[in-house]
């Protein structure tokens, strides 16, 4: 099922759990969450796309409860309610991704955090829908995460300057 023009279903709720796989397949397909993923799809990842012209390649999107458990992931993560994806842009830089969508693009975000360092590299991007699902005084909120060290870089919904 396609989300977005270079986005599908399969692609946002792949696992490399396998005992988690069908169940995470199969509690996606409800409406609510659907209409999220396309919102992550549509209004989040395929920007990026866009902009790149490179595949964006989703390592982790929709996270039953059970698989969110086993990968230690936040109680709280937008990820067990569709609004969230970590992925990497083949071929770009991972910094240089994250600054375009922090500073130049128009994208909407709720988090972004660019995260899971090794040998000082990041190795994804975490990005999740903004306001109404994300408390708009926690939207726009961007964070690195290295090293088990939170590093809160800018908060606050993005506000549009006045020419």
């Amino acid at each position: 099922m396609k989300l977005a023009p270079n986005f599908t279903l399969a692609e946002l709720v792949a696992t490399n759990h396998r005992r988690f796989a069908q169940l995470n397949a199969s509690e996606a397909r409800h409406h609510e969450t659907l209409e999220r993923l396309r919102r992550v799809a549509g209004d989040l990842l395929q920007p990026i796309r866009d902009h790149f012209g490179a595949a964006v390649i989703v390592n982790s999107g929709y996270r039953c409860r059970p698989l969110n458990i086993a990968i230690g992931g936040s109680l709280n993560s937008q990820h067990c309610k569709g609004e969230a994806a970590d992925f990497y842009v083949l071929g770009v830089d991972l910094v240089d991704v994250f600054e375009w969508i922090w500073r130049e693009s128009q994208i909407r975000f709720g988090q972004l955090i660019l995260e899971g360092h090794q040998r000082g590299r990041p190795t994804w991007i975490h990005i999740s829908l903004g306001a109404p699902y994300r408390e708009a005084a926690k939207s726009g909120h961007v964070l690195r995460y290295d090293a088990g060290a939170w590093s809160t870089l800018a908060r606050g919904v993005r506000v549009e300057e006045e020419g």
